[in-house]
Order: structure tokens, then C-alpha cells, then sequence
């Protein structure tokens, strides 16, 4: 029987792949544990891709905003609010899907305007 995921695969292969790359290093078992995940895990193991993933949103935001005003001023402006919306920041640092959701479709649409 196969099991139902609501979630599209790619950001949960990609969650899986920074759990996998925290347990090759060697603090990967040290400090709390919790079964939030259904395994005993490291609450960093599965949250350190994420908010990689989340530190990127701002700066794709800025390219896209120069991109579409060829100002540097406005790339800054942009890049800086979407640094201090809290949205992004609560998203980053949870293990959610939605940082991907919301950093592919930036990023296509960064290389839709890419001169």
C-alpha cells in the first residue's frame, strides 16, 4: 500500500538530504533530541536546509527587483524588506516545504527576466 503525501517531493527529498548530510558530521548526535519528526532527531538536522534555503529569499528578491528596474536602490529596498518580513523568517527556520515552494518560483521567475 502506498502511502499519500500532500506535500510535493522535491522539498521533502530535499529535507531528507539535509537530514542525511547533518548526520555525516560529528555533532549530528550531540545536544537534544526529539521525536517531532517520528524519529529521533535533531531539531538542527532537519531545520539547517531550510533556513539555508530561507537565507537566499531576500537576495533573489533584490535580483529580481533590479532586474525589473535596472536600480540598484530598488534591488536594496526590496532585498530589505524581505529580510525583515517575519513570514519568510518563521518559514525559514521550521522545517516547512513552503521555503521551496516560495524560493523556486522566485527563482524562475528571476531567470524569466535575466537579460
Amino acid at each position: 500500500m502506498q502511502e499519500f503525501g500532500g506535500h510535493p517531493p522535491l522539498s521533502t527529498y530535499l529535507i531528507a538530504a539535509g537530514i542525511w548530510l547533518a548526520h555525516l558530521t560529528p555533532w549530528a548526535h550531540q545536544g537534544e533530541m526529539n521525536s517531532l519528526s517520528g524519529m529521533m532527531l535533531s531539531p538542527w538536522s532537519y531545520r539547517w536546509l531550510n533556513a539555508f534555503a530561507g537565507a537566499w529569499l531576500p537576495v533573489v528578491i533584490a535580483a529580481i527587483a533590479y532586474q525589473l528596474s535596472h536600480r540598484r536602490s530598488y534591488g536594496l529596498i526590496a532585498g530589505g524588506f524581505a529580510a525583515l518580513d517575519g513570514l519568510f523568517l518563521v518559514e525559514s527556520r521550521y522545517a516547512l516545504n513552503n521555503v521551496y515552494l516560495v524560493l523556486f518560483g522566485l527563482l524562475g521567475q528571476l531567470f524569466f527576466w535575466w537579460r
